[in-house]
């Protein structure tokens, strides 16, 4: 990704960052 860069997800790791919560969020 990269596309958009925010605070939260830097365009060097936003990919892992969503994949994390995306990884969170299937565990419930």
């Amino acid at each position: 990704t990269g596309s958009r860069k925010t605070t939260q997800f830097p365009d060097s790791g936003d990919g892992a960052a969503v994949s994390a919560v995306v990884s969170s969020t299937r565990k419930s």
